[in-house]
């Protein structure tokens, strides 16, 4: 700025003693859980409420997350979470809200395979990789961990 002309010469070599540069915090991840948990302590404690904890699964969200607001964003993330949260325990769905590119777990579950179409896959993949000889058949089980009578119930009820 001060090159082009927007910020006067003599104040920026008045404020020029030590330049420090900090990364922002997309390149140094591992500080999100320290920052994180002091955000949460400091809120709790300026709320008066319990002091919470954050779930392993949202940490996973906030490190995950790229921060284009650098530590300011993370701070209201987490201000707005320990307001939210009527528990103890600071889950995803407390961050989501306010993290905008993070993925959203979908209300509903449209295309969620049952049980028996995937216990069906893992039995033609294991048939698939040793055969449906008898042999087969019985390392087929073993690598499933089932029985090879079990196996065989299987695969007549499965068709």
């Amino acid at each position: 700025m001060k090159e082009e002309g927007l910020f006067r010469s003599d104040l920026y070599f008045r404020l020029d003693v030590i330049s420090i540069f900090v990364p922002p915090l997309r390149e140094r991840k591992a500080d999100i859980p320290i920052l994180a948990r002091y955000f949460i302590q400091r809120f709790c404690d300026q709320l008066g409420v319990a002091r919470k904890e954050i779930h392993p699964h949202a940490f996973d969200l906030l490190t995950s997350h790229n921060w284009p607001g650098n530590i300011r964003e993370l701070e209201n993330v987490l201000q707005y979470a320990v307001l939210v949260s009527p528990g103890p325990i600071i889950n995803m769905e407390h961050i989501l809200p306010k993290v905008p590119n993070g993925k959203k777990m979908p209300r509903r579950i449209k295309h969620l395979k049952s049980l028996r179409v995937i216990e069906q896959e893992m039995i033609l993949l294991a048939l698939e990789k040793y055969g449906v000889s008898f042999q087969g058949k019985k390392k087929a089980a073993a690598e499933l961990g089932i029985s090879l009578s079990s196996l065989y119930n299987k695969i007549k009820k499965l068709k």
